[in-house]
C-alpha cells in the first residue's frame, strides 16, 4: 500500500483490508477514502458497490475507465509479489503517475475486493497537483492517459468502457485548458494541437451513442468541436 506522509489511516484500516482480501482470496483491494484539509474532514468517497462479493479484473477495470472508481494509488491495496512481477514503477517528476500502474496491475489481476468505508484520510493542500491547473499538469495527464490506452491496445483488451475513458479524459483536458487560458481566448483550440494533447481522439458518433456520458458533457464536447466553446461564460462539470 502507498500512503503519503501527510495522510493517515483509520485505526481499523488494515484489519478490515486484510480481512476482506483474505475472505475472497483477492489480489487487489479498493477502499473508501475521506478528503480533508487541516481543519475539517470534508468529503467521504464511497463506491456504490457490493463489498460482500469480489469483482473480476475486467469488472473493476470498467469502473476505473468510466470514472466510477477513482484512479488514486493511495486507496488501494496490492499483493507485493504481483506488483514486483510486473515491475511496476512510478515515473519521476510527473503528475498523474498513478493511472498506468493501477490499470496495468488490474489487467493482470484476477479478483478485486472493495471496502465500502472511508478508512483512508487524504489530506488536501491548496498547492497540491489536484488544485493546480497549468499546461505541464495537462501534458502529464495526457501522457498518463495515452500510456494507459496504448497498453490496453497492446494487450488487446476489449471493453466498451475504453471509449468512455477517451471521451471523459478529453472532457477533463479541455476543462483544464479552460482554467488555464480562459474561455475568452480562441487559442484554446490551437493550444490543444500545439501541445500534442488528446492524441487518442474519438468519433462524434461514438460520443452521441455513449450511454455513460451525460447530455451536458456531450454538448460541451460538441461546442468544442464546433470551436464555439470559448463563447461559454461558465463551464460546470
Amino acid at each position: 500500500m502507498f500512503v503519503d506522509s501527510d495522510d493517515y489511516l483509520a485505526p481499523d484500516a488494515m484489519t478490515l483490508m486484510v480481512g476482506k482480501l483474505n475472505e475472497f482470496n483477492a489480489d487487489m483491494e479498493i477502499v473508501g477514502h475521506i478528503k480533508f484539509d487541516n481543519i475539517n474532514a470534508n468529503e467521504e468517497y464511497l463506491y456504490d458497490l457490493d463489498d460482500n462479493r469480489y469483482y473480476t479484473n475486467m469488472e473493476a477495470l470498467d469502473l476505473i475507465l468510466k470514472f466510477k472508481v477513482k484512479g488514486y494509488i493511495c486507496d488501494k491495496l496490492f499483493l507485493r509479489e504481483n506488483w514486483n512481477k510486473l515491475n511496476l514503477k512510478f515515473e519521476n517528476n510527473r503528475y498523474c503517475e498513478d493511472w498506468f500502474p493501477i490499470v496495468k496491475y488490474m489487467i493482470n489481476a484476477e479478483k478485486v475486493a472493495f471496502v465500502n468505508k472511508g478508512i483512508y484520510f487524504y489530506r488536501q493542500h491548496s498547492d497540491s497537483s489536484i488544485h493546480t491547473s497549468n499546461i505541464r499538469v495537462i501534458k502529464d495527464y495526457n501522457y498518463a492517459v495515452k500510456t494507459t490506452i496504448d497498453y490496453m491496445q497492446k494487450k488487446s483488451i476489449k471493453t466498451d468502457a475504453l471509449e468512455t475513458f477517451k471521451i471523459l479524459t478529453f472532457l477533463e483536458t479541455i476543462h483544464e485548458l479552460y482554467l488555464v487560458l480562459g474561455t475568452s481566448k480562441k487559442n484554446i483550440y490551437s493550444e490543444l494541437r500545439e501541445n500534442g494533447l488528446n492524441s487518442w481522439d474519438f468519433k462524434i458518433k461514438n460520443l452521441l451513442n455513449n450511454k455513460n456520458v451525460s447530455t451536458k458533457k456531450k454538448l460541451t464536447i460538441i461546442l468544442w468541436k464546433l470551436r464555439i466553446y470559448h463563447l461559454m461564460k461558465k463551464v460546470n462539470f
